[in-house]
């Protein structure tokens, strides 16, 4: 297998589903208004800076930026423009909501083996019971036990009937 080359942008763990993608564009676009406000209205009266989260504070460090410098945030907006129009989502479903821990299992999986910029998008699905299902944009991969079982009916019939025959 040959050596992956290493991203010009590197994505924070922080940002690991589209939403987290969508969540921190629109911080980034806020605190970019906030400072240009800021400039508009001159000296007077100082106001604090808007409290970025760890996910902005996380991109600009890995990537070299500062959320100061006007130049910087337009360069990581932009960045972030291009992931969220080309990065591959997979979408899996699972039986509750997943930990983070896990989260960032699957989504460094994914970064390291199909694309620097992999997101996921996370779906709730009862029914599943254990195991997930995963869907791409063109395949769908039902790992549920539930699926599972359905293709070892027949097996399973047999057993339980063998069973109950002792």
């Amino acid at each position: 297998m040959e050596k992956r080359s290493k991203p010009a942008f590197k994505l924070s763990n922080w940002v690991l589903t589209s939403t987290d993608l969508s969540r921190t564009i629109r911080e980034v676009k806020q605190l970019d208004e906030y400072f240009h406000q800021a400039k508009l209205r001159g000296k007077g009266q100082p106001t604090a800076i808007p409290k970025v989260s760890r996910a902005v504070e996380e991109l600009a460090q890995d990537n070299g930026l500062s959320i100061l410098e006007p130049k910087d945030r337009q360069l990581l907006l932009k960045q972030l423009d291009i992931i969220d129009k080309h990065a591959p989502v997979v979408h899996f479903s699972f039986p509750s909501e997943p930990s983070r821990s896990g989260l960032e299992t699957i989504v460094g999986w994914l970064r390291g083996n199909i694309n620097h910029y992999s997101l996921v998008r996370i779906g709730l699905e009862p029914t599943i019971g254990i195991g997930c299902v995963v869907r791409t944009e063109n395949k769908i991969f039902d790992c549920s036990l539930k699926n599972r079982l359905q293709e070892k009916k027949v097996l399973l019939k047999q057993g339980i009937e063998k069973v109950s025959k002792q």
